[in-house]
């Protein structure tokens, strides 16, 4: 049984090492994820050589995705962690360092923005404070719920947006991290506006980053808004219901899910989900029941990839947490297909190719293997969500990187090739070799559309 939606493991202090990262790799780990907002530069580099180390090794194509902090309000460095009790009154002040004596908030325009009688949010929600009084350069809040305030753990309040700048300095810095140590994706968190993406693509670009794809994380009140607009200039969206958590009650978030995944399936743009999706794993080697269903509602959905976050990089089951994801994704994908969409209305020529591709193969109970120079033919295809194996061959690595996030779609890397005729031949050769075809198998093969192509598409059997 090969799974279709793909499987993204966040990079933290629990899977460091390379041997964690191959782990995950044969437990079913397409793509690994780090956070900007947490270690250091030198960690980064580290988790990327880890990453492309334990891929030489097992000789699968995984996409490395850096994920930019963006405007987000994090708390500064605690000595020690800070329990609080329901009803207790704690202090927040302007600082970068605390003993454990006060909650150290470094950004100022946190303080700008804060007012009396807001929701305070710390750490996605786990610890909740209502503001009693607002000065200069501190904050008297009361908790709500009991939990404990660590270090640099995110800061909300809930249902506003601070004027802080999409793309900040220090997202610029790691956009060049991300570059030089050739990652394959940059994420953008609280995207809000089509501009937001089209300035960090002109960013990449200008400093070499033309090839890096962008994923739009959709986590604001604006971001939802302006959802269309934001994918159209998008590669990928990310559902991040973390953050969305953070602006809207959270029974409003299935909705959001479903409308979000709905809307970038209909643009054709690939979508992730992130944020707590089998979050026991932190602590237990087995999941709950109601973290099993929200996994297979959104396997239905028809999401692309399913994200992990603080389970691969700070829990205690990494590789545990994958391998629960796949056995997941493999269940629920052999008793459903993902529902399918109504596509033609955005659909042109070359999605119509795609979709007649996906078609063809359905009718024939044939698999599909398609040469592409881009990844975009293999995307397009991936889009319909056909019931049978999609192999795309490309010679560039990058391109076989990207792709394996995509639902459905195994990359495999050609050598240089000096036609299509050639690169179709050589694609249904290793396929024979990686015995991904069988003796008796049908295979749609195909190439992107071009110009004056007259043979796009061919049958064999093999």
């Amino acid at each position: 049984m090969r799974k279709r939606a793909k499987i993204i493991a966040t990079l933290g202090p629990s899977s460091a090492s390379e041997e964690t990262v191959a782990a995950m790799m044969r437990a079913g780990a397409d793509a690994f994820r780090i956070n900007f907002s947490h270690g250091s530069e030198e960690d980064w580099k580290n988790y990327a050589r880890a990453v492309r180390s334990a891929e030489r090794r097992l000789g699968r194509w995984v996409a490395l995705i850096g994920d930019l902090t963006g405007p987000s309000v994090r708390l500064g460095e605690l000595i020690k962690s800070i329990y609080v009790k329901r009803g207790e009154i704690v202090e927040l002040k302007k600082a970068r360092e605390s003993d454990g004596e006060y909650v150290p908030v470094p950004l100022e325009e946190f303080f700008d923005g804060v007012e009396e009688g807001d929701e305070l949010l710390v750490d996605e929600g786990r610890v909740r404070l209502r503001v009693l009084e607002v000065g200069v350069d501190r904050v008297k809040a009361q908790a709500v719920v009991d939990g404990v305030i660590k270090s640099r753990k995110s800061l909300a309040i809930f249902g506003k947006e601070l004027g802080i700048p999409t793309f900040t300095e220090r997202d610029a810095r790691c956009a060049r991290i991300a570059i030089e140590q050739g990652f394959d994706y940059v994420a953008m968190s609280f995207v809000r506006s089509g501009a937001d993406v089209r300035l960090l693509r002109d960013f990449l670009s200008t400093e070499g980053g033309e090839e890096v794809k962008v994923i739009s994380k959709i986590e604001t009140k604006a971001g939802v808004k302006r959802l269309e607009e934001i994918a159209a200039e998008s590669d990928a969206i990310m559902v991040a219901r973390g953050d969305l958590g953070n602006f809207f009650p959270l029974e409003e978030i299935p909705r959001l899910q479903r409308e979000i995944i709905d809307t970038s399936l209909y643009l054709g743009r690939p979508v992730i989900i992130a944020t707590q999706l089998l979050e026991s794993l932190m602590y237990s080697p087995v999941p709950t029941r109601s973290e099993v269903v929200d996994v297979m509602v959104a396997v239905r959905e028809g999401v692309d990839a399913l994200m992990l976050a603080g389970e691969t990089a700070a829990g205690r089951y990494p590789v545990e947490a994958v391998r629960w994801m796949r056995r997941i994704v493999e269940r629920t994908e052999f008793e459903q297909r993902p529902m399918q969409q109504g596509f033609g209305t955005t659909e042109g020529l070359y999605d119509r190719f795609a979709r007649g591709i996906a078609l063809l193969a359905e009718s024939l109970g044939a698999k599909i293997a398609v040469y592409t120079r881009s990844g975009r033919t293999a995307a397009r295809i991936s889009r319909y969500r056909p019931p049978t194996d999609i192999h795309a061959g490309s010679s560039s690595e990058r391109v076989a990187r990207q792709l394996s996030v995509l639902w459905g779609v195994s990359p495999i890397v050609l050598g240089r090739l000096k036609s299509r005729e050639e690169a179709l031949e050589a694609l249904i050769t290793k396929l024979r070799e990686e015995r991904a075809v069988s003796f008796g198998d049908i295979v749609v093969l195909a190439y992107g559309i071009r110009e004056g192509a007259t043979e796009a598409v061919r049958i064999v059997q093999v």
